[in-house]
């Protein structure tokens, strides 16, 4: 960039894109989150009411996906969320978590599920397959330590469900416990379909979206629509963390990690370091959005300057080839090379900057996963298809460049706006 002239215009330029075209209207923030704090928590109950092991497993709802991180451009209109569920303590004690792909675990009972088998309280767990054979209905006047949802007062079964979800060497099938939460999902939503608050009113439909049960939800319906993408997790304290991935940032305060049960693609493990000898159903994704989050919290320009590559995706590239993870990714690795004073410069000069260091990844056609690099991000995409990714981006980062050398104080914004936007942008500016 060296050969670039001074960017006198382009920070006003780039600051009105990100408040006009790239920010959420705070307006809207206010309006969807609202309503998606109602229709969660309705839905929580009503999951538990038609599930004996998800109202006895389910911890909390937890945040997760780019409209938590403030990385969320246009309309919030789609939601990420985890529903953390308990596995029980005898199986947290001597938890194993055994390397498969990159990226991926498996999540291994075995000890502690042999642990309870030797153990007295076996004989209250080993004959009915939904309800333990203790913890019946409490003398009148009692008062049990916590609600017991089965039929009479009778504590669900758990070690045995947790059984079913096993194979035989004690790992937790993935793919069970993914399958088992979309049908409480799927059963909770046909069974209360719709809900109303406050002269507001609602209207609840399901659909599969990759790894996550997609709830679609029309705030009365014919006006605004919002989805939840819903992923089962489990969650872990730092002490557990993995020992064959990153260590655990020193920087970063104590924080849970998770696992989820993400699908793997065959083109994902079809090759080099991602091949595993462990079938796709028992392995699981890591998951640390709350130690990234903590890492690109507070970085100045950082969160803008990725929202405008955000946005630069969307309006020029297939969104499947270039995943918003991916692009995160690339400014927590370009975050290892610099202090908080790097985040400080000019929006333009940041920009161009991580536009440069994402044109490197995508021409070596390897972008690391950040806390295992054996994981390639763009692994999934066919040779072509990250060729022409590489040469999309470089081909913007080319047209930019020569602009600004002509002095096209405009050029960046043709380049990441839609015809209608350039316009409405092309008449605030007197260049």
């Amino acid at each position: 960039m060296a050969d670039l002239p001074p960017l006198n215009h382009q920070d006003a330029i780039l600051q009105y894109i990100s408040s006009n075209f790239v920010s959420v209207k705070e307006s809207d923030k206010t309006f969807y989150k609202g309503h998606l704090e109602f229709v969660v928590t309705n839905l929580i109950k009503n999951m538990k009411d038609v599930d004996i092991f998800f109202c006895t497993m389910f911890q909390r709802d937890e945040v997760a996906g780019s409209f938590w991180d403030g990385l969320k451009i246009g309309k919030p209109v789609e939601f990420d969320k985890n529903f953390v569920l308990r596995l029980p303590r005898c199986f947290m004690n001597s938890i194993q978590f055994l390397p498969a792909l990159p990226s991926f675990v498996l999540v291994n009972v075995k000890r502690g599920f042999a642990d309870l088998q030797r153990s007295d309280k076996w004989e209250q767990y080993k004959g009915h397959p939904h309800y333990s054979s203790s913890g019946r209905a409490p003398p009148a006047g009692a008062r049990p330590r916590r609600p017991l949802p089965g039929p009479s007062g009778r504590r669900p079964n758990l070690p045995r469900k947790i059984e079913s979800w096993l194979d035989r060497d004690g790992n937790i099938i993935s793919d069970k416990v993914r399958f088992w939460m979309e049908s409480v999902i799927v059963r909770a939503v046909d069974s209360f379909p719709s809900y109303s608050n406050a002269g507001w009113s609602y209207k609840l439909s399901t659909r599969k979206a990759g790894p996550a049960m997609t709830v679609e939800v029309e705030i009365n319906p014919g006006s605004r629509q919002f989805n939840i993408d819903i992923v089962p997790a489990f969650e872990f304290q730092p002490a557990a963390w993995p020992k064959h991935i990153r260590p655990y940032p020193k920087n970063i305060p104590d924080a849970v990690w998770h696992v989820v049960p993400k699908p793997i693609k065959p083109n994902e493990s079809e090759s080099g370091a991602n091949r595993s000898n462990y079938g796709p159903d028992i392995q699981w994704r890591l998951s640390f959005h709350n130690q990234e989050s903590y890492r690109i919290h507070d970085k100045f320009h950082l969160k803008a300057v990725l929202k405008l590559i955000k946005k630069m995706r969307d309006v020029k590239l297939d969104q499947d080839m270039l995943c918003s993870y991916a692009i995160k990714t690339v400014f927590l690795w370009e975050m290892d090379d610099h202090d908080d004073s790097f985040w400080q410069r000019g929006l333009s000069v940041t920009f161009l900057h991580m536009l440069n260091v994402l044109v490197k990844f995508l021409r070596s056609g390897n972008l690391p996963f950040y806390w295992q690099k054996e994981h390639n991000l763009l692994g999934k995409l066919k040779e072509v298809q990250r060729d022409q990714l590489f040469r999309t981006v470089q081909r913007i980062q080319n047209q930019i460049h020569h602009g600004l050398r002509n002095e096209d104080w405009l050029v960046i914004a043709r380049e990441i706006l839609t015809d209608e936007e350039f316009h409405q942008l092309e008449g605030s500016f007197d260049i």
